[in-house]
């Protein structure tokens, strides 16, 4: 009888970001496999989420438990640095670590994955796996919490088997601060359940059309994640602008939710493209809006890999996206979209403008990216974790 493991992951919150769906979908596929998963998280109260996005987290956590996941709730989680909840936290975790005897500690972006490993190192557990899920080192810190994290994360690699980076361009940025060496990294693909976004139903295109009032020959121009300064909205509005310009027929379409909506909507109202744009809010299932799109604009000043980006692939979009992080892992210029330069909307209106001057080159580089989104599929990177657990296990003789 094939013995079952029991792996313990850990994560600050649960919500609809990349992280935490890549976490959640993991547990759910390796559950599936046979190990025995616990998933600890903090409670998300920092998040911004709204009512319709706790709802779908609560149900995605619904069908992960009915999956085999079994959460744990560390209520003193949190993602800012909070000294006394870091170290109660700490001890906790070494204490449940310690007595239910796990076999694998798998933490989750920096901060869940700094104290987890160390409660995993000090409780004795036998293999210590983390992923960072982004490129943690610039773009959203100032420069001594940088600095701080740097540090901590080279002393945390000190007592991790291995760190699973979504691109290989992670994993270079990790060995140039110094984290780690080559030999301790991993790359593992996020993965991307992709059979919603490969089935068309036009009927539900032309319905989101008519109900949201974009025009029937509009040219759409579209993105999607949290409305927050790190995806770089400002630069898609000011390209927005200059595309408007050129070619009237243009409408534009930002989903999601965050801080940044009044902003935004501001900004759209000087920029006079208060009619020709719409902030639908957060929404549960992408696929249909993607498919009622004509371009996938991505303009963020960092990305982890871009979980969005396969999506709208799958869809048969073509992309234009920033140059940042991991995201020439995803689109390879020239043949699936074109990669510009961040905070540059001037060459993003221009891609843009190149791909709405008709329909050729758009189904030419949006078949190419349906083909290559394959390569990012949940199984994938399910067996691919499967296998490193497996390495892991033999080697410590489990």
């Amino acid at each position: 009888m094939l013995k079952k493991f029991k792996v313990l992951h850990i994560i600050a919150r649960l919500d609809k970001g990349g992280s935490a769906i890549n976490t959640l979908s993991s547990c759910v596929g390796l559950a599936g496999k046979g190990y025995i998963i616990f998933l600890a998280s903090g409670l998300s109260l920092e998040s911004d989420m709204d009512q319709g996005e706790r709802t779908s987290v609560d149900r995605a956590m619904k069908e992960a438990g009915e999956s085999g996941v079994r959460f744990l709730t560390l209520p003193m989680l949190v993602r800012r640095i909070h000294p006394v909840f870091d170290l109660m936290v700490f001890f906790q975790l070494m204490f449940l670590i310690r007595r239910e005897k796990f076999h694998i500690v798998h933490t989750h972006t920096s901060k869940a994955g700094i104290i987890g490993r160390w409660a995993a190192f000090f409780a004795g557990a036998p293999v210590i796996i983390h992923t960072p899920h982004g490129h943690v080192f610039s773009g959203y810190f100032g420069e001594w919490k940088t600095r701080l994290f740097i540090f901590l994360e080279r002393a945390s690699a000190a007592v991790s088997d291995s760190i699973i980076t979504l691109t290989d361009k992670c994993m270079e940025e990790h060995i140039h601060f110094g984290i780690a060496k080559r030999a301790k990294f991993r790359t593992i693909h996020s993965g991307v359940p992709l059979d919603r976004f490969v089935k068309h139903n036009p009927q539900a295109v032309r319905e989101i059309k008519r109900v949201h009032g974009i025009p029937e020959d509009a040219l759409v121009v579209g993105s999607a994640g949290r409305l927050v300064p790190v995806k770089g909205y400002d630069d898609f509005l000011q390209a927005a602008a200059l595309i408007k310009r050129a070619e009237p027929r243009a409408f534009f379409v930002i989903m999601g939710e965050g801080p940044l909506r009044e902003d935004l909507s501001d900004l759209a109202r000087k920029l006079n493209l208060q009619d020709s744009l719409l902030l639908p809010g957060w929404l549960d299932d992408l696929s249909d809006w993607l498919r009622a799109m004509d371009v996938f604009l991505l303009t963020s000043l960092n990305e982890g890999m871009g979980r969005v980006l396969v999506e709208a692939m799958a869809c048969g979009l073509p992309i234009v996206a920033t140059e940042v992080g991991g995201v020439p892992s995803v689109v390879d210029n020239g043949a699936n979209g074109f990669l510009v330069p961040a905070q540059a909307p001037e060459i993003m209106a221009q891609s843009v403008l190149k791909l709405l001057a008709g329909p050729g080159l758009r189904n030419s580089l949006g078949e190419n990216g349906r083909k290559k989104a394959g390569e990012f599929s949940l199984e994938s990177m399910v067996d691919k974790i499967d296998k490193l657990y497996s390495e892991w296990t033999r080697r410590k003789a489990l």
